[in-house]
Parts: structure tokens; sequence; C-alpha cells
């Protein structure tokens, strides 16, 4: 060999031998540079095969690294469930514009997507007739944003191992239920959801009561209640109910509920915070407590709400005191049931005054 070509063998060695140094070399705390995560492109529509959502999924399980799914196909039917996504690094699975809509309809029954994959993020997915749930989340850290689900039975289940979940930006359109948070379920976001048209309700976190224990409080950090369900700047529109809670303490926080069917907030048991929230045009109660235990409502304004009697009717034991009630006042209902626990309900903070 020339020396001239010997010098540009030699030279093309040491750049890639730099290259793989650079990638290994470790970070300011010593530790190895994460190599970056491989990508996989979805761009048929067939159910199965090569370049389909289902040959992605099992191909980013496989992988011993963090994975990227892109998907470009825009309408793909199901013929059976997806796999699960299990790589226990991580998947996150993009939709691109316009794409990504996944159809359910030719499933009976089960789960469209599960995550078991800690650390996974879904973005853009759109699902749409799910006969059972659109997604199951089993993992902790999973976040889903800009997520669709129309027309299905149940919209994301979010079990009790998936602590640190959060739902940003996601519709929920004709479902039966648009967001289930389980019995145990912990550090539950779901942030600047629109919920409209859910046949049954827009979020159900109701869990059954331990035997023999009474309905468990919001748990604490300093000084502020931390509930386990934070449901904050959604808007709710002409779901047959809003919000139903039992058992498991939820915090609402400047969330707007407008022509609801039935109950806009139904608090089964339980604790709950209702705060600067708006509540409008329902055709039932606008508010509704059977039982509870630290329900505190505050600052919150309700209007044209078809099911309300004068606060003043109110049991003493529930005092009004904080909420923005134009007048004539006839459009707020506290509910009871007749038993004798009713009278230690604690309903505090809020003011009731006329405009």
């Amino acid at each position: 060999m020339k020396p001239s070509k010997i010098a540009v063998a030699i030279s093309i060695s040491l750049l890639l031998l730099a290259a793989v140094v650079a990638l290994r070399s470790p970070d300011a705390n010593g530790t190895p540079a994460p190599a970056a995560a491989a990508e996989l492109v979805v761009s048929s529509a067939r159910d199965a095969g090569p370049q389909t959502l289902r040959d992605a999924i099992l191909a980013a399980d496989r992988l011993s690294g963090h994975a990227h799914i892109l998907v470009r196909a825009k309408l793909i039917a199901l013929d059976s469930p997806l796999p699960a996504l299990i790589n226990p690094r991580g998947v996150d699975l993009e939709v691109a514009a316009d794409s990504g809509t996944l159809d359910a309809d030719h499933l009976a029954s089960g789960v469209v997507l599960q995550i078991n994959s800690p650390g996974s993020a879904l973005k853009g997915l759109h699902i749409v007739h799910a006969h059972g749930t659109a997604i199951l989340v089993n993992a902790p850290g999973v976040q889903l944003d800009s997520v669709i689900i129309g027309d299905s039975k149940a919209g994301i289940l979010v079990n009790a191992a998936a602590r640190g979940c959060a739902i940003r930006a996601s519709t929920f359109e004709r479902d039966e239920t648009g967001v289930i948070a389980d019995t145990g379920v912990r550090d539950l976001t779901v942030l600047g959801g629109v919920f409209r048209d859910n046949t049954r309700a827009a979020i159900w976190s109701v869990a059954a009561p331990a035997k023999g224990a009474a309905a468990p409080d919001a748990g604490t950090e300093g000084n502020r209640p931390q509930e386990p369900v934070r449901i904050i700047d959604g808007v709710f529109e002409r779901n047959a109910a809003g919000v139903v809670i039992a058992n498991q303490p939820v915090f609402l926080q400047k969330d707007r509920f407008l022509g609801s069917h039935d109950s806009a907030v139904l608090i089964l048991s339980g604790a709950a915070r209702i705060e600067d929230s708006e509540i409008r045009d329902s055709g039932g109660t606008a508010l509704s407590v059977t039982a509870g235990k630290s329900v505190h409502i505050t600052h919150n304004t309700l209007a044209n709400n078809r099911v309300s009697p004068n606060p003043a009717s109110t049991p003493p034991a529930m005092p009004i005191s904080a909420a923005r009630i134009p007048s004539p006042s006839t459009i707020w209902k506290i509910s009871l049931l007749p038993a004798p626990s009713a009278t230690r309900i604690p309903i505090s903070r809020v003011r009731c005054c006329t405009m």
C-alpha cells in the first residue's frame, strides 16, 4: 500500500476511534453518556407486518435501551390488541401531524394499548371505538400528552402501580368514561383536559373503602394537603357527570363545568377540595355531597344550574361561607344521605353571597 493511502487509512481510523470515545466519554459526574434512543418509524397502516405499529412495539420491547416510535401512518384498523409496552428503559411513542388514529372497532373487548414500561411517554395518539379500555397505565412516571380518545367505553385507566402519571392537554369525547383513577392511585395529574359528551362520567375516581376503615384523608406535604388525584384547568362540557369521587381525595382547581346532565361534581364519600372553579348550566345538581370528610369548597362560581334549593336550607352542620353565587341564590344544592354520619361532614371556607 502506498504511503499516502496508509496515511489516509490511519486518519480515518483515528476519527472513528475519537467518535467512539466521545460517545462513551463520562459526563461531569463520571457517568457514561447515554446512547441516543433507537427510532422506529411506523409507515404502514396494516395491522401487522413490517413497518406497522405492532411490529414497532415488539421491536421496542426487545431493545436494551430507551426506544422511540414515530407513527406516520394516518389510520390503523386493529384486528387484535396491541402488544404491551414492556421495555424497562421506557418507550416514547410520538405521532406525526395528521397521523396516528387507531380504530379498535374490530376488537370485541379488552385493552387496546397497555403501558407496563416505566417512564414512557405518548404524544398525539388518537384511539376510537374501543369496546373495552383504550389505554391502560400500569407503570410509574408515564406521561400522556395531546391524546384523543373518542366513542369508547373507557378512555384511560390508571392503576395503583402507575404513580406519577400525568395526562396533559388530552381530549375525551363521547366515551362512557373518560379517565378512571383506580383504587390506590397516587400522584395522578390531569391537566388541561377537555371532556365532552361522555355518557357516564368524565373522570371517575372511586375506590372501595377498606373493610372496617374510614375513607382516607388527603396526605400532607409541609402544611399543604396533597391529594392523590389532581384535576386542573379542565373543561367539562355536556357530560352525564363531570367528576365522581369516593374514598380517594381529589383536588379540583380552575376547572369549568358547562351543561352537565346530572351532577357536575358528585362526592359520594371521602375528601375533596374544589377551588377557583366554575359550574354553569347543569341540568341536574351543580355539586352533590352525599357523604364525605374534609370537603372544602372555595372561591367558585355557580350559575344557572337547574336543581338547587336555597343555600339557607343547608343543615347547620354544613356551613356555607365563600363561593360566588349570583342572586337569586337558587342554584346550589348539597344533598346528604339521612344517616348519622352526615352530621360529621364539614364543608368549610365557602362564602355564599349575592352579586
